[in-house]
């Protein structure tokens, strides 16, 4: 696939969009990694996804972004307050990807909206 490809799988009802109502208190787990993994991760985490390995309820779906020197892969999650859910999460992507904690960025949807500029 192209630089610039986009491929988003989300469960049945829920937009890939911030604004979508039962995202209202989302939040996202983000990987940035070589293009040399990205179709591994993704193919694992995408397995997880269908087969329900990740707590129920919580994971929203998963956003591909392909980009020219990396790629970035997002976990979206339901309810930023679950928070020994959001372990379970992350333990699972770890599991799964078997990549290093300090390589996974988590930003709340609420937050990441406060701090852009108003144009």
């Amino acid at each position: 696939m192209p630089y610039g490809t986009g491929l988003h799988v989300f469960i049945k009802g829920i937009k890939p969009v911030w604004e979508d109502p039962q995202l209202v208190n989302g939040a996202r787990f983000n990987l940035k990694m070589p293009k040399s993994h990205c179709s591994k991760y993704w193919e694992d985490l995408l397995l997880a996804l269908i087969g329900e390995q990740f707590p129920e309820h919580l994971v929203a779906g998963l956003v591909l972004n392909l980009k020219p020197q990396f790629d970035k892969i997002a976990v979206w999650i339901t309810d930023c307050n679950n928070e020994k859910a959001i372990a379970q999460v992350k333990a699972m992507i770890i599991e799964v990807t078997q990549i290093e904690e300090k390589e996974i960025e988590y930003e709340v949807f609420k937050d990441v909206k406060e701090k852009k500029p108003l144009k």
